[in-house]
């Protein structure tokens, strides 16, 4: 049945003997005009120029003269799509909190300046897949959400092989002046190793004299996870650790960046989390195409992607 007129009200409505009212007409309330300034808390306008979608309805709350005594009344519309949207903030006062299916899971000021987010399982931080997420207190990272990779420093000292510390240029290195020299380090794989990404090995190699131009830098070292109850054994998946000199790289006391590749999934000697890690380097000189030394490692370290803070 079609909207028929039986009423018709040209004028603000009072409602009782006060002035409660219920006032309609274009353009927000005016706090300070008649007859909103006169009308008491509790009365109603109607906005009739309201934005689609947009609540047409306030509330009187105070009675100051002024446009905040009006405030918008949130209106909760169902839509198919493209949602709603709140206009100004939502403030929480002392002590309240936004609840989310249980009163395990808000959001709350703890002071001033401080917010708490609680969940009784997780916080995800993200679009879900790349996400930072929290489990009672843990960060995670989640997809290819990842934190700057961090490094293991590893020492410039003797590990049983036959290479020497010396000084080069007044700094500590290991000494590779012979071809096939070794040395020895080894490192426990951090906790907060994202666990199925490859580590990067590097070396910071010095030449003591001037190579030819196209000469390589070669390290070949043997790489071996060991957990809990492992024999030992001095085999281990090969890391290539190569750089070949050019554009200058090559003049005499350059220190130049080598580095290899450690595969966390190699078929025959993986890497995996709580590992043990030793690292047998030997040097490659004097061969078709490779420097003739003596090098020096002045200092070396592993890089690998963390997922998570801390270790």
């Amino acid at each position: 049945m079609a909207l028929g007129q039986t009423l018709e009200l040209l004028s603000t409505v009072q409602l009782g003997t006060t002035n409660i009212a219920i006032i309609w007409q274009t353009g927000a309330p005016d706090g300070d005009a008649a007859p909103e300034q006169d009308a008491l808390k509790g009365s109603l306008y109607i906005r009739t120029d309201a934005t689609d979608d947009e609540s047409p309805l306030f509330l009187k709350v105070d009675e100051n003269g002024s446009d905040d005594d009006w405030v918008a009344v949130f209106v909760d519309k169902a839509q198919d799509s493209g949602g709603l949207s709140l206009l100004t903030y939502l403030e929480m006062a002392t002590d309240n909190k936004i609840r989310f299916r249980s009163s395990s899971n808000f959001i709350h000021s703890t002071g001033v300046g401080e917010i708490l987010i609680q969940a009784s399982g997780t916080v995800t931080i993200g679009d879900g897949t790349n996400a930072s997420v929290f489990t009672d207190g843990t960060l995670t990272m989640d997809g290819s959400a990842t934190i700057t990779p961090p490094s293991i420093p590893l020492p410039i000292a003797l590990g049983g092989g036959d290479a020497e510390i010396l000084s080069f240029n007044g700094a500590p290195s290991i000494d590779l002046d012979t071809d096939g020299d070794v040395v020895y380090a080894s490192f426990d794989v951090p906790n907060n190793w994202d666990a199925d990404t490859d580590m990067t090995l590097v070396l910071m190699v010095g030449n003591e004299i001037a190579e030819d131009d196209g000469d390589d830098v070669s390290i070949t070292c043997q790489v071996r996870g060991y957990a809990d109850g492992d024999t030992m054994s001095d085999a281990g998946q090969t890391v290539a650790c190569t750089l070949n000199l050019t554009g200058g790289d090559e003049a005499i006391n350059v220190v130049n960046r080598v580095t290899g590749t450690i595969d966390y999934d190699e078929a025959t000697y993986p890497i995996a989390a709580g590992d043990t890690v030793v690292i047998k380097a030997a040097v490659n000189l004097g061969g078709a195409g490779e420097c003739t030394g003596p090098l020096h490692v002045v200092a070396w370290w592993v890089e690998y992607t963390a997922d998570r803070l801390g270790d």
